[in-house]
């Protein structure tokens, strides 16, 4: 729904959780901004979901293209993903980051410090022009010396 900004969420849950939770929200869940973006969201159903749609197609492309012979020799692994992003373990990466960024004007996030993420970047997708943009940048990036 594109509102984590606005700190629009919805909890699912059993019913003795919903109740603790409850009892320590604060007394007003949103701000009267927020909800009227909520409303405007919900009214908008179709729309988000043509997106959400889009978004998984192009996930599902940069993952294929990604998981190519041609990067091979950089690209270790793609994790699966439900998100709007592919966590992606290359080899020098944080080169390959500071590359991408510095001399492609493309930004993706190193995770390499996180737990179980050693050697990883977080691409996040975009549209079809922006990931294609990533695409040829991630191709010269690996091909250039660290």
């Amino acid at each position: 729904w594109g509102l984590a900004g606005a700190r629009v969420g919805v909890a699912v849950a059993p019913e003795p959780l919903v109740s603790a939770l409850d009892r320590v929200k604060a007394p007003f869940n949103l701000s009267t901004l927020a909800e009227q973006a909520a409303l405007r969201a919900i009214r908008a159903a179709p729309a988000v979901r043509a997106q959400r749609d889009r978004v998984l197609a192009e996930r599902d492309r940069v993952a294929a293209a990604l998981s190519a012979p041609e990067f091979a020799s950089a690209v270790r692994r793609v994790s699966p993903s439900d998100a709007n992003f592919l966590l992606v373990r290359v080899a020098n990466c944080r080169a390959v980051c500071d590359a991408l960024a510095e001399r492609h004007g493309v930004v993706v996030r190193y995770r390499g410090g996180m737990l179980h993420c050693d050697g990883c970047m977080r691409v996040t997708i975009g549209t079809e022009e922006e990931n294609e943009r990533m695409l040829a940048a991630l191709r010269r990036a690996v091909a250039e010396p660290a």
